[in-house]
């Protein structure tokens, strides 16, 4: 068979459709994680990108703590057992930051993978009343 023969040029269009179709279907599915999941009221949510990506743009209410410097800035988040929220540009640099903190002893570390997807999730509301201090916690 030649390479420009038409059950060629038929097999790579199908290719491209299955590759194109299986995209689709994993954007989907992680714009409906992301939208599902709210993120709770009371955790900490940390950028790791570096300070000139965040300046450009960022999670309302997250801090700015580079993946180059999270382990010497661990001191900055508070107790080991309050909820934490990684991400970054692309969700990379945010795993192996919750693979750091995991390490270090924070026990709820999540990763909240691209900053896109932490754009399309919702800050759980707070609960009327009076809240805990950050001593009470």
């Amino acid at each position: 068979m030649k390479v420009g023969s038409p059950k060629i040029k038929r097999q790579i269009v199908a290719l491209g459709a299955v590759a194109l179709a299986v995209g689709v279907l994993v954007w989907l599915y992680d714009n409906h994680l992301a939208q599902g999941k709210k993120i709770p009221a009371d955790a900490l949510v940390v950028d790791v990108r570096t300070p000139g990506e965040y300046a450009g743009g960022h999670y309302h209410g997250a801090i700015n703590i580079p993946l180059s410097q999270l382990r010497s800035r661990m001191s900055e988040l508070g107790p080991k057992n309050r909820h934490i929220i990684v991400y970054c540009r692309s969700g990379s640099r945010s795993a192996v930051a919750r693979r750091i903190l995991v390490r270090a002893g924070f026990s709820k570390v999540e990763d909240g993978g691209s900053l896109s997807r932490m754009r399309r999730r919702k800050r759980a509301r707070r609960a009327p009343g009076p809240q805990p201090t950050e001593k009470s916690r």
